[in-house]
């Protein structure tokens, strides 16, 4: 039988969405007893700055937090790190944890949260192989960087273009390879993509559109890739930027109406099908009252 606790806010996911909605608590509530659970061992911090500044600057993980980490002893809210909510219980409004504890609430936010795609492929476990999520996934790439000559870039979305940026910039030979036209291609005009192809381009960068890797070469550690048309391009280090699924195992054993596309059902207020329940980050659905 695992702890018992209550609280009258339970903040699922512990990241960047968690922390604003503890501070927003504390504006209008300053009394009610605040849970953030998350699965990381770090406190909530600002994701943003991991493929940007954290790369290139001499940063501690304590320099993205949301919040400083006094914040939340001033405020009396407890952070539970490293503990991962396994199970939501609408009729009984209790969040079951994976070691046992169960928390007891009143309100509950859910925010849990994306996880980067892992393509199958051979190579993809070697060494020098990178997905990009977690403070602790910037650390390595930057360890990488530090290290390495020639680097890789899968996807020439946002986390390629700005790691690739990082990579350009510590004189690394730095290729980025893309399934489509020009960077950017999902949200960007060809205009603006071909511009940023070109500017890249101009400052060392070899960009390789209308490509995809195959495999990852090497024996323990990544030593190049292999693309589908046959080019074989050195690399000591690769990082994989082609996308992200949903967190959203929680929500749906919950039995939260969900939108097949988009994730947990919201209203304006980011309400939940069930009226204790809240949710916020990448799992909503909602329409923005704000556009």
């Amino acid at each position: 039988m695992g702890e018992q606790l209550q609280a009258r806010y339970v903040l699922v996911g512990g990241g960047v969405a968690a922390a604003q909605a503890s501070v927003g608590i504390r504006e209008v509530d300053a009394d009610g007893s605040v849970i953030i659970v998350g699965q990381e061992k770090w406190f909530p911090y600002d994701r943003p700055p991991l493929s940007k500044g954290f790369l290139t600057k001499d940063l501690s993980p304590e320099d993205v937090e949301s919040k400083d980490q006094s914040f939340y002893q001033e405020k009396n809210i407890q952070v539970l790190r490293g503990r991962k909510a396994v199970s939501l219980d609408l009729a009984a409004r209790t969040v079951q944890l994976d070691d046992g504890t169960t928390i007891q609430y009143q309100k509950a936010l859910v925010a849990t949260g994306s996880t980067p795609k892992k393509p199958k492929m051979p190579g993809i476990d070697l060494q020098g192989v990178h997905l990009l999520r977690s403070v602790d996934d910037s650390m390595a790439i930057k360890s990488d960087m530090a290290e390495g000559k020639a680097a890789v870039m899968m996807g020439a979305g946002y986390i390629g273009m700005e790691v690739g940026s990082g990579c350009i910039n510590r004189k690394m030979r730095t290729t980025i390879i893309h399934n489509a036209e020009h960077p950017w291609s999902n949200f960007a005009s060809p205009a603006t993509g071909n511009f940023l192809k070109s500017y890249y381009e101009k400052h060392g960068a070899t960009m390789l559109m209308n490509e995809e890797v195959a495999e990852i070469l090497g024996e323990g550690r990544v030593r190049a890739v292999r693309t589908k048309s046959g080019k074989e391009v050195p690399a000591d280090m690769v990082v994989v930027g082609v996308g992200v699924f949903q967190n959203l195992d929680l929500p749906k054993q919950a039995g939260l109406k969900m939108d097949e596309k988009d994730g947990v059902l919201a209203d304006d207020y980011l309400r939940t099908s069930d009226p204790n329940v809240y949710v916020a980050g990448d799992i909503a659905a909602f329409q923005d009252v704000a556009i």
